[in-house]
C-alpha cells in the first residue's frame, strides 16, 4: 500500500490566487505553515493579534501534515502581524484591499506530492495516466464522526450531536449546563459547524456518483477504491469526455435538481434511507447551518500533471518513491487525485 504524509515535505500546496491591490483597511499576507491545520493558525494569530477568529479572513483550509502555503486577510493590524511569531509558520505581507477574503476567493492549487512505499516496477504498470479526475470528497471532509453529527443535526437530536462534537469549549459547557445542548453546540466555531453540515452533503454526493457510475459504466471502471463512508468508482477519460458536464446536487432544503434524472433519483433514495427529506436541512435551533443546497460538478480537469521517474524510498526499506506534480480548482482533493493515479 502507498504511503502519504510521512514527513511535512512530502505534501506540498501553493495557492493560485488572482488577488488586486486596492486601497482599504484589510491587509493581505501569504501565511507558509508546515504540519499544522489553518484553522489553528488562524486561531493562534487572532488571539496574538487580539482579534477575533472570524475577523482573520482566508479563502480554504490546507492539509496539516504538509508545508502549505495561502492568503490570509487581516484587518488594521499590519505592523503588529508583520512580526508575529508563529509556530511552525510565517506571514509575509502582500499588499491592501477593501474587502476581507472569504472562503472559495481562490482559483485554483498546485500541489507537489511525494508517494511512498511503491513496489520497485516501472512507472506505467504504478500509475494511471488520465485528464479527468471524478470530483469526489475524500476522507478529510468526513474524519471519524461528521456524518454521525451531520445526521444529528438533521434529525435535531441535538444531544447525541452535542456529545459528538470533539470541542473543548462545547464539552465544557456540558459539564456546566448538561441539558443545554444547543447552547454547547453554539460554542463550537460556526466554520465547524457547517462543515459538519456539509460532511453529510458530500457523502450523499460521493455515493450518488459513485452507484451513477458503477450502474452505467462498468465497462470502463479502471479502479474502484474503499473509504469510511463506501466505495469510490473511477472510470476512463474517454468515457468521462461524453459526460464531463454531468452535474451532482449538494443536497439542501431546496431542491436543487442535476439536469440527469438517475442522478436525481439516486440522490433522493440515500435521503429516504435515512428517514431524511429536503426539510430536514432548515435547522431552525442554529440557523447558521440551515444549507440551501447547488449543484457540483462531477468531474474535474487535473492539469500540468508531471510524474517523475521512480527513486529509492529512504523511509521504506527496499521500495520506491514517486514525485508528482498538478494543479486542480479549488475544493477539489488532491488525495482523491492519488487514488486514481495509483494502479
Amino acid at each position: 500500500m502507498y504511503k502519504l504524509k510521512q514527513i511535512p515535505s512530502d505534501f506540498i500546496v501553493k495557492e493560485i490566487f488572482d488577488h488586486q491591490e486596492t486601497k482599504g483597511k484589510y491587509y493581505y499576507f501569504l501565511l507558509t505553515k508546515e504540519n499544522r491545520n489553518t484553522l489553528d493558525v488562524i486561531k493562534e494569530i487572532a488571539r496574538k493579534l487580539n482579534l477575533k477568529t472570524k475577523d482573520i479572513g482566508f479563502s480554504g483550509t490546507k492539509d496539516k501534515v504538509a508545508i502549505t502555503s495561502q492568503v490570509i486577510s487581516i484587518p488594521f493590524k499590519r505592523d503588529q502581524a508583520k512580526n508575529l511569531e508563529i509556530i511552525n509558520a510565517k506571514l509575509e505581507y502582500l499588499h491592501q484591499s477593501n474587502k476581507p477574503l472569504s472562503l472559495g476567493d481562490h482559483q485554483k492549487n498546485q500541489f507537489t506530492i511525494t508517494i511512498r512505499n511503491l513496489e520497485d516496477k516501472p512507472i506505467n504498470q504504478l500509475i494511471n495516466q488520465f485528464k479527468y479526475l471524478e470530483n469526489y470528497f475524500d476522507e478529510q471532509r468526513f474524519s471519524k464522526n461528521n456524518v454521525k453529527i451531520a445526521k444529528a443535526f438533521l434529525t435535531k437530536d441535538f444531544k447525541l450531536a452535542a456529545k459528538l462534537i470533539d470541542q473543548r469549549q462545547v464539552q465544557e459547557h456540558l459539564k456546566q449546563v448538561p441539558t443545554d445542548f444547543i447552547g454547547a453546540i453554539k460554542k463550537a466555531p460556526m466554520r465547524l459547524l457547517r462543515l459538519l453540515v456539509n460532511s453529510y452533503q458530500s457523502y450523499i454526493f460521493n455515493t450518488t456518483l459513485s452507484q451513477y457510475l458503477t450502474n452505467n459504466h462498468k465497462n470502463q471502471i479502471i479502479k474502484q477504491d474503499k473509504y469510511s463512508q463506501g466505495t469510490l468508482t473511477f472510470i476512463n477519460d474517454k468515457q468521462i469526455e461524453q459526460i464531463k458536464d454531468l452535474t451532482i446536487p449538494l443536497i439542501g432544503f431546496s431542491k436543487t435538481l442535476s439536469d440527469n434524472q438517475e442522478i436525481n433519483t439516486i440522490a433522493t433514495n440515500i435521503l429516504k434511507q435515512d428517514n431524511l427529506t429536503n426539510k430536514n436541512f432548515i435547522i431552525k435551533q442554529i440557523p447558521q447551518i440551515t444549507l440551501e443546497g447547488e449543484l457540483k460538478q462531477a468531474f474535474i480537469e487535473i492539469e500540468n500533471l508531471i510524474i517523475q521517474e521512480s527513486q529509492p524510498d529512504e523511509l521504506n526499506e527496499n521500495k520506491k518513491k514517486i514525485k508528482v506534480t498538478f494543479t486542480l480548482p479549488k475544493s477539489s482533493y488532491a488525495t482523491m487525485a492519488i487514488r486514481k493515479l495509483i494502479k
